[in-house]
């Protein structure tokens, strides 16, 4: 190889591109020239594919544009929580998405989560406080119903709340609205009133078993008002005209030796009323016979 020797080459003048250097390709040693070398060398020479760059590819697929990104396949991230959301925007890093728990997703504001969609659909609103609000699907079957859905209110205790809502068989609602409580558990709810499709409104169970009924009558513009009191009597009264009974009301009844104080003024029935007297009325002091005479 002495035709080639490196020390041929002028020392300290620059090189005009057309010397001939030795290269070693791993082989064997070879010639080339210096303006070769600096094509190689230079921006513009670079042709190599990324593939040619041992873990290129696997470093740029790592990566995404800062600036709308663009994904062609899922998407996944931390579950984070409600003080730390997984998905948050820019400087708000306790506001966003969270994942609470499998199958479950939550949003947060200001740290505290106030929406969640539970596995089975239901839609809680403000979970994390001491209460919540929460839209319920048809699976609980509440109050033992074929299926319903509505709302349900509860505190920090568990499962168990107050209940509000519709049965439907698939199809069609029944245009009714119930209010159920439960204990210890959602699947079903007592029945405590219900609002018929035909406005009838019924209290302490469901119609049957229920301690109060109120029909509607068309047209009605005569309202029954039935007030309660913490003191004195309760009163049931009719804004307009009389109070009809539609069956034969029942009097208490006593006897004679356990009449009530007539303190109070009222009708009674008495058993063993003297000449076969039966009917005593109060006037605040004693009971009388319809005649006047004191009952006895």
């Amino acid at each position: 190889m002495s035709d080639i020797a490196i020390h041929q080459l002028p020392a300290a003048n620059p090189l005009t591109g057309g010397e001939i250097l030795p290269v070693d390709d791993g082989t064997a040693t070879l010639r080339t020239t210096v303006a070769a070398i600096r094509q190689g060398l230079a921006a513009t020479g670079h042709g190599h594919a990324v593939s040619d760059v041992a873990g290129l590819q696997t470093a740029l697929d790592a990566k995404a544009p800062l600036s709308t990104p663009a994904f062609t396949g899922a998407v996944t991230v931390p579950a984070g929580s409600a003080a730390a959301p997984a998905v948050s925007p820019a400087g708000d890093g306790d506001t966003g998405l969270f994942f609470p728990a499998a199958n479950t997703a939550a949003l947060a504001t200001a740290g505290i989560e106030r929406l969640r969609i539970a596995p089975d659909g239901t839609l809680q609103l403000r979970p994390g406080g001491s209460s919540y609000l929460g839209i319920v699907p048809a699976t609980p079957h509440l109050a033992g119903n074929v299926s319903s859905i509505g709302l349900v209110v509860a505190d920090g205790g568990g499962a168990s709340g107050v209940f509000v809502h519709n049965t439907h068989n698939g199809t069609y609602c029944s245009q009714e609205v119930r209010i159920a409580t439960a204990q210890g558990g959602t699947s079903f709810a007592t029945e405590r009133a219900r609002v018929g499709a035909d406005g009838t409104l019924t209290f302490g169970g469901a119609p049957g078993t229920e301690s109060l009924r109120v029909l509607p009558a068309a047209g009605s513009n005569r309202a029954v008002t039935v007030a309660g009191s913490s003191g004195g009597d309760p009163v049931i009264a009719t804004t307009a005209g009389r109070l009809s009974f539609g069956a034969i009301p029942m009097l208490p009844s006593y006897t004679v030796a356990t009449l009530p104080s007539a303190a109070a003024r009222g009708l009674i029935y008495v058993s063993d009323g003297a000449g076969g007297k039966r009917l005593a009325v109060s006037d605040g002091t004693n009971w009388r016979w319809p005649d006047g005479a004191i009952a006895s």
